[in-house]
């Protein structure tokens, strides 16, 4: 018999989406966790009762923005996958998948 499996996308998400707009009978099986792989705390719960992570984030800005680092490659294509790697790794998730 398959087993469902329950996977974490962990993806850069430029301007505010309404997920709501989703239907079908797919769109059931669906469940969306708000996060910031720059922020520990909001990947920890995202990352429990899951069997694989793909991520597939990426920063928006140079390495350099003045007044900002929040969306920085540093701060994202590294610190923020670094959160999220020691998140699943906290959570016990067996796979992870990186998509560049």
């Amino acid at each position: 018999m398959y087993k469902t499996k329950k996977f974490l996308l962990a993806s850069t998400i430029i301007r505010p989406c309404n997920f709501s707009d989703i239907s079908g009978e797919e769109a059931s099986k669906i469940n969306f966790i708000k996060g910031d792989v720059t922020k520990k705390e909001t990947l920890e719960p995202a990352c429990n009762n899951v069997d694989a992570v793909i991520c597939s984030v990426g920063a928006t800005v140079g390495w350099r923005l003045p007044g900002s680092l929040a969306n920085t490659p540093r701060n994202v294509d590294y610190l923020g996958v670094k959160n999220l790697s020691e998140a699943a790794a906290s959570a016990k998730v067996r796979q992870i998948y990186m998509l560049n």
